[in-house]
């Protein structure tokens, strides 16, 4: 079946804007649907924030629209994303806060390079449920950093716009 989650987690990894941080482990990637940290197929929801940051993602909504007579459907999906990590001076691996906002940004960057019509058929082998996407969309971004002290937190939500058209 398609998965956008591990669409996503997987895009944020190949269209990231340096080489520096998936290489060495400074990052890791969790679907926290599965759950599964990406880069060691390990089962777990979480990982340790003294070792490196984490950005993860969850499917949150999903709205159908029918469209016409027929069966066809506008779907639009939301996905939501959490990227944290702890400062240095508290065990952790993010030097400053603008070291955070660069791996947030760094994030969201990768996420651009597939606005438009994303190709989410991430080891799609039935066709069933497939929605061919037409843009993907960062929106609702929040910092709850400052109520963690010494760890950094960002959420936000990556919308995905698109079309179902069922087998008949």
């Amino acid at each position: 079946m398609q998965d956008e989650v591990r669409w996503l987690l997987e895009t944020i990894a190949e269209e990231w804007p340096s080489n520096d941080l998936f290489t060495d482990g400074d990052v890791v990637r969790i679907d926290r649907a599965a759950p599964k940290l990406l880069e060691t197929g390990e089962r777990k929801r979480s990982t340790d924030l003294s070792r490196h940051a984490a950005i993860s993602a969850d499917e949150g909504d999903r709205a159908r629209a029918a469209l016409g007579t027929e069966f066809d459907y506008d779907v639009e999906t939301i996905l939501d994303v959490r990227i944290e990590g702890h400062h240095a001076d508290a065990g952790g691996t993010i030097d400053s806060k603008d070291d955070f906002t660069r791996l947030v940004r760094y994030a969201q960057a990768a996420i651009d390079s597939e606005r438009t019509y994303p190709d989410v058929h991430v080891d799609v082998e039935d066709e069933v449920g497939v929605v061919v996407y037409r843009d993907a969309r960062i929106q609702n971004e929040r910092s709850l950093s400052h109520e963690y002290g010494d760890a950094f937190r960002t959420d936000f939500e990556v919308l995905l716009r698109g079309y179902h058209q069922p087998d008949k």
